[in-house]
């Protein structure tokens, strides 16, 4: 008797725990939905004023979904920037530091376009020094590639004679310095020229 009263109890509780997650899991589903509400199309100016009007996480989620709809590489950059831009404000008052991800962004948008001159959300001097070291960067970054674009498939020895010439210097001095070691071995004298 005591056993089935055991296994109800164990069943009555693993009911509970099921019920319980079932709950939660409903609630975070709910919870996760969007209530963002977008003016007909999406657009970077409908982002721009979101973030104007401190409503990042709308902003956040209008921009990212540009981001994913088929846009010109020009406003993609644009786009970037605005990320950058939004995340800076999003956590502006707050203590984490999201300056590397603020970063990463305003130099995805250099790498798209290294010359992009286009309008920022705010004037934070920090969120304007991110800026200016991400172009920095992104242009470094253009050039050395455009460097090793350069170089691909160039020989270091551009001339045909480097090589044996290479090889005869290399013999030349295997015969005059010898094969290494002193085991024995030793350049025999030449003897001087005969004088007349």
């Amino acid at each position: 008797m005591n056993r089935n009263r055991y296994n109800a109890e164990v069943q009555i509780l693993a009911l509970l725990l099921i019920f319980t997650y079932c709950v939660v899991m409903a609630e975070d589903g709910i919870s996760n939905k969007s209530t963002c509400k977008f003016e007909g199309t999406l657009s970077i100016e409908h982002a721009r004023k979101l973030i104007k009007e401190v409503n990042v996480d709308c902003a956040e989620e209008e921009l990212y979904a540009l981001l994913d709809s088929e846009i010109a590489l020009k406003d993609s950059a644009e786009i970037y920037i605005l990320l950058g831009n939004n995340l800076y404000l999003k956590y502006y008052y707050s203590n984490e530091d999201v300056s590397d991800s603020v970063f990463s962004l305003f130099y995805k948008a250099y790498m798209i376009d290294t010359f992009w001159t286009g309008t920022t959300v705010g004037s934070e001097k920090r969120m304007l020094n991110l800026m200016s070291n991400a172009k920095t960067k992104a242009i470094v970054d253009h050039y050395q590639l455009d460097n090793r674009k350069n170089q691909k498939g160039k020989s270091i020895f551009k001339k045909w004679w480097l090589y044996p010439a290479a090889g005869a210097v290399g013999a030349i001095l295997y015969f005059v310095v010898g094969s290494g070691g002193d085991e024995g071995r030793h350049i025999p004298n030449i003897p001087d020229p005969p004088s007349k």
